[in-house]
């Protein structure tokens, strides 16, 4: 017993020795222990949903509502669909919930390293069971399992994505103990534990788990039978997928909340090409994380010794598993699949790390022979000469230079005759470099300068220059917070210089215009789609509407934030409300990496910038009518403009109904003459040069909005692009993301909103990057804004009233003179149910992915009640679960209690 406890020890000792020093350099900057700093999406995302719903549960146990729809979550998002995908039920969150919400970020360095140290704990336990009996051999397995560059990176940049690696030895241990004893309760628990705390890496231990059962059961199928095989195989899988069961009330609701939001949207699938191979394969040598999340052992001394051990070894189970996993990185197929066919993303390459460090733990037992370590060296000598095929042809295919793929050509073919050499080849090498001592001491040193390389990378360039701090007290808000009406904000910037993925309204506890959640409701992108809203986000979240009058009324935009370093135009409608000042970012500095600026300091004092509140004229209150409707497919022919023109006079709806139809006029575009700046410009066509080019042409405005349109814009020769749009008082920018990609989605018609503008000649710029790029039309549009004060006044005149919402929902009074849509400005969701009168009423996809009721003539109190999609079923599955559980226990209790007979009757 003696000797177990020393390994954990002696493990928690190392652990936190290389935490603490390693992180020495980040943990100065952020001036907390183990604080690594935050990623863009930590300090977007993650401790910013942390605290949030730490915060409001918090609130729930002093007696506080608990609000499972909440309003100010971008235009209106469920609690737990938002937050179990960043680890709401993660038992370990149990610290943030007893430390001070103001050492919440301590609380998140905290958790995110204890995952690390569990997932090592974690290892040694499923190394014991799999006989690896040295102490050495289990800390250094441990140690690996912990410090390569997969875990720490996931560690580091998505704190929850640790869970993965976490909880996979003991799901693989749980099999274990059911295989060999028949227990059945740590798989099962592991299994629920894996669910509640990360449903998306829940998916690839399933797949690690399911690979790991099939390979231990295969030897059945020659030893005894298939029959017997698949006997045990179902009978391992149900146990398993009895955890996952007893997780109902986060399973059913989150598939639920998948298929709703806008994430299954595919965004193309790709061939690798020799960039990707070359970086992938790389990855088992040195440190470094490819494309799509894509990264292995990083250790060429610990990759040798692997390959050791699988090329002189007798067919074992972790030498297939390793093998299998490997081969299925270059399968471009199954980073797609593994990803429910979305994109490619490798992320689930930590399985990998778990066979490559029990590896490691055995080798160090066997010290394998000088013969076995020579046939490793002419394999580890084949893959070093294709890295170089790799390089050179990923180098011919960037460049597209005819001389680099001719000498890629002649390398590969000269490959041949070198690899026959090598394989003839006898080799002089001794195993003294590949002794336990020496694999114990090169493995802890190079850990330990990973970690200490990660603290310099994250004090440098991989985090966020600021923490929490960099977002505004509350108190900054208080001329908008103290508005007791429902409203929405905007603004184009966000905390640290950031342009899209903000978070600034959750941040302040103002319902905003603006998400960055990955569970964001599918319908905002149906209409962000529909109306061809610029959205840099795309489909994991929104940024506004482009400042557009007709969507701002809707949305109940009531104020809008501009910083004074700001170009940006005052949008139609809006007056100066109030000023505040917010800390103001250093412009002439940006990280690149994180996609966030630095805040600019006179000393060591902060530098403020007034930033001026303007308040909407224009402003529509929560709850309008309308009283005339138009169908969709009646707007699909008309512009983009002229389907938002549409919305300040009749609701639009998939179906027929008896309101009256409305007939929308359109905008006709207008056709720009242009003047070109080292631009070569075809109909249909545009040529850039070097540096990029630039297309210009003035407009005459009176009295209305400015949009540009690029219909079917395509660039021929690269990837991705982006397109800038200017006057002298606006620049906006569309941007297009490479297919197959995280951000990918298909825009090619750019429209946006350069401003509104009373009078004037204005010069409007199109700038291009460097490239060739084809279209259909280039238009602007001059939208009148004559009638939208007429228009809004008159929605205006019939909305609900003695308006209150609760922590379900809300209620609310409103008199019609005539038949009308209840419009609700709410995503549309399968969870609401309204009540017209005390009478269950249907509600109707309103204006294309918002909700809308009809109202007869008459006084009406209507009430809409909220609950969570599929949260009903998946408890009731959960309590069904604990019933089997239950049973299963009995089960076995009597099955050790009829053995235990047994063996008493024999000894007697």
């Amino acid at each position: 017993m003696k000797k177990y406890c020393n390994v954990y020890s002696t493990f928690t000792a190392i652990f936190i020795v290389f935490i603490l020093l390693g992180l020495l350099p980040s943990e100065i900057k952020t001036g907390y222990p183990f604080g690594f700093g935050l990623y863009s999406d930590g300090f977007k995302q993650h401790l910013l949903f942390m605290r949030d719903y730490v915060t409001q549960i918090k609130g729930f146990f002093r007696g506080e509502p608990f609000s499972i729809y909440r309003f100010n979550m971008g235009l209106g998002s469920d609690f737990f669909l938002s937050y179990c995908y960043y680890s709401l039920f993660d038992p370990l969150t149990i610290i943030a919930y007893l430390l001070p919400i103001e050492h919440i970020e301590f609380s998140y360095y905290l958790i995110a390293v204890l995952r690390l140290y569990l997932a090592g704990i974690f290892l040694i336990l499923l190394a014991k069971e799999l006989g690896i009996k040295k102490n050495r051999s289990l800390l250094i397995a441990a140690v690996f399992y912990c410090f390569n560059i997969t875990v720490l990176y996931s560690a580091f940049r998505h704190p929850f994505f640790t869970n993965g690696p976490l909880l996979l030895p003991l799901v693989i241990l749980g099999a274990e103990k059911y295989i060999r004893k028949g227990n059945p309760f740590l798989l099962v628990f592991a299994s629920f534990f894996g669910l509640i705390t990360q449903f998306y890496f829940y998916v690839y231990i399933s797949f690690g788990f399911i690979l790991y059962v099939f390979l231990r059961l295969l030897p059945k199928i020659k030893n005894k039978s298939f029959r017997s095989f698949l006997k045990n195989f179902v009978s391992i899988a149900f146990v398993y997928a009895l955890g996952a069961l007893l997780g109902g009330f986060v399973l059913v609701p989150q598939l639920v909340g998948t298929f709703m939001s806008s994430r299954t949207s595919t965004k193309g699938f790709l061939l690798y090409n020799a960039y990707d191979l070359l970086n992938y394969l790389l990855s088992f040598f040195v440190p470094i994380v490819g494309r799509r999340y894509s990264s292995t052992i990083g250790n060429f001394y610990i990759f040798f010794i692997i390959l050791t051990y699988v090329l002189n070894t007798r067919k074992t189970l972790f030498k297939t598993y390793f093998l299998i996993l490997a081969a299925l990185l270059f399968l471009p197929f199954f980073g797609y699949a593994i990803n429910g066919f979305t994109y490619i993303n490798n992320r689930w390459t930590f399985l990998l790390i778990l066979p490559a460090a029990l590896i490691l733990g055995r080798f160090m037992e066997e010290e394998l022979d000088g013969p076995a370590l020579n046939k490793a060296l002419k394999v580890f000598f084949i893959l070093i000469s294709l890295l170089a095929v790799l390089a050179l042809s990923a180098w011919a295919e960037k460049t597209r230079n005819i001389l680099l793929i001719v000498l890629a050509a002649l390398f590969l073919v000269c490959l041949f005759p070198v690899l026959t050499f090598i394989r003839k080849r006898q080799f002089k090498m001794t195993g003294k470099l590949f002794s336990s001592r020496h694999i114990y001491r090169i493995t802890l040193i190079s850990s330990f300068l990973l970690v200490l390389g990660f603290g310099f990378a994250c004090t440098f360039f991989l985090t966020t220059s600021e923490g929490l701090s960099a977002y505004e007290d509350k108190s900054a808000f208080s001329d908008i917070s103290s508005d007791d009406s429902f409203f929405r904000i905007d603004q184009n910037k966000y905390a640290l210089n950031s342009d899209f993925l903000g978070n600034d309204g959750l941040a302040h506890g103002l319902p905003a215009v603006h998400y960055y959640n990955t569970m964001n409701n599918g319908y905002v992108n149906d209409v962000i789609k529909f109306f061809n809203v610029s959205n840099h986000n795309n489909t994991i979240g929104y940024n506004g509407f482009d400042e557009r009058s007709a969507l701002n009324a809707i949305n109940h935009v009531k104020y809008m934030l501009v910083r004074e370093s700001e170009k940006q135009p005052v949008p139609y409608g809006f007056e100066l409300y109030a000023t505040t000042e917010l800390q103001k970012s250093d412009e002439s500095r940006f990280n690149n990496y994180t996609q966030t600026g630095y805040l600019e300091y006179n000393g060591q004092e902060k530098v403020y910038e007034k930033v001026h509140i303007f308040r909407n004229e224009n402003f529509i209150n929560f709850g309008f009518v309308y009283h005339e409707y138009v169908k969709n497919e009646d707007l699909e022919n008309l512009t983009y403009v002229g389907r938002e023109n549409a919305l300040l006079s009749a609701v639009i709806l998939e179906d027929d109904c008896g309101l009256p139809k409305h007939e929308p006029l359109d905008l006709e575009p207008l056709k720009p003459e242009f003047e070109s700046e080292n631009i070569i410009f075809e109909p249909g066509k545009i040529i850039s040069g070097s540096g990029g080019g630039l297309l210009r042409f003035t407009v005459e405005a009176e009295a209305a909005e400015l949009y540009v349109e690029i219909l079917g814009l395509r660039a021929l020769n690269k990837k991705q692009f982006t397109v800038f749009y200017e006057t002298e008082y606006a620049k906006k920018e569309e941007r297009n993301y490479a297919y197959g990609t995280y951000f990918y989605y298909e825009n090619p018609d750019h429209l946006v909103n350069l401003g509104y503008y009373e009078s004037g000649i204005l010069e409007v710029r199109i700038h291009f990057e460097e490239g060739e790029y084809e279209f259909s039309k280039i238009n602007y549009y001059l939208n009148p804004v004559a009638e939208i004060q007429e228009k809004a006044a008159k929605l205006n005149s019939e909305t609900l009233e003695d308006l209150k919402f609760n922590a379900s929902g809300f209620s609310g009074k409103i008199s019609l003179d005539a038949p009308g849509m209840l419009f609700i400005s709410l995503p549309y969701s399968s969870g609401f149910k309204a009540y017209v009168n005390g009478v269950r009423t249907e509600i109707e996809k309103a204006n294309v992915g918002y909700m809308g009721v009809f109202l007869d003539a008459g006084s009406h109190e209507v009430e809409f009640v909220y609950e969570t999609p599929g949260m009903k079923v998946g408890l009731l599955v959960s309590l069904m679960s604990v019933g089997i559980l239950l049973t299963l226990g009995l089960m076995c209790i009597k099955k050790k209690a009829k053995v235990r007979d047994e063996t008493n009757q024999e000894l007697l």
